[in-house]
């Protein structure tokens, strides 16, 4: 629908990042998120949504490469898509105020392709989601998978966030990157179902009738 209605009007930089996020929610497609989310960016630079979705984009674009064997070339690429994943997440969190889904996301970014040792800036992120509101069960799950449980700072920011609230409402991606219909949007694709109706006039009267 999105491709569609790009063929009859200009999206705006609004409908341009849910375009992105249908190319990113169920089974993430990482370059056509890239591609919506520079033109939301073109439309409306500095949009912390915008660079927060395409960091995800380049996260995504890099964990499929992990996947398979690289040559030389297939590293060098990514090692730019981590960098420009970075980039957009740091980006997002200095436009702010940052989450403490955003300040996760970003640290996922710094654990590829490795995270042992994890580097200061991986901490200070990890830690600034925990202040946030991690859930605990979140940060036990980063512990575990990269063996930091016995690990002083670590155990310091489990000891934090045990103190935070057991309930805790992070909004979902889809809360944080759609938005409502633009109205001219609308009207355009009405339009266009107006136009296919009136070639199959029956079914042009009986909508009208309706």
């Amino acid at each position: 629908m999105y491709t569609k209605a790009s063929n009859l009007t200009q999206l705006p930089a609004e409908t341009e990042l849910n375009w992105a996020f249908a190319n990113y929610d169920g089974t993430p497609v990482p370059a056509l998120v890239i591609t919506r989310c520079d033109a939301a960016l073109d439309k409306r630079p500095g949009w912390q949504a915008a660079h927060y979705l395409r960091g995800l984009g380049h996260y995504e674009e890099a964990k499929q490469m992990l996947q398979s064997d690289l040559d030389e070339s297939g590293r060098n690429t990514l090692a730019k898509s981590i960098s420009d994943a970075r980039f957009d997440f740091e980006r997002a969190i200095l436009i702010g105020p940052p989450s403490a889904r955003l300040f996760t996301d970003a640290a996922a970014a710094y654990m590829i392709p490795s995270a042992n040792p994890p580097t200061e800036r991986l901490k200070e992120l990890v830690k600034s989601a925990v202040v946030q509101g991690m859930l605990r069960s979140q940060l036990n799950t980063f512990g575990k998978r990269h063996n930091w449980l016995g690990e002083p700072w670590f155990q310091e920011l489990d000891s934090l966030c045990a103190r935070n609230p057991t309930v805790f409402y992070e909004p979902n991606y889809a809360e944080m990157f759609l938005t409502p219909p633009n109205a001219d949007l609308v009207e355009a694709r009405l339009k266009a179902y107006r136009s296919e109706l009136n070639e199959v006039p029956f079914r042009a009267r009986l909508a009208a009738e309706r």
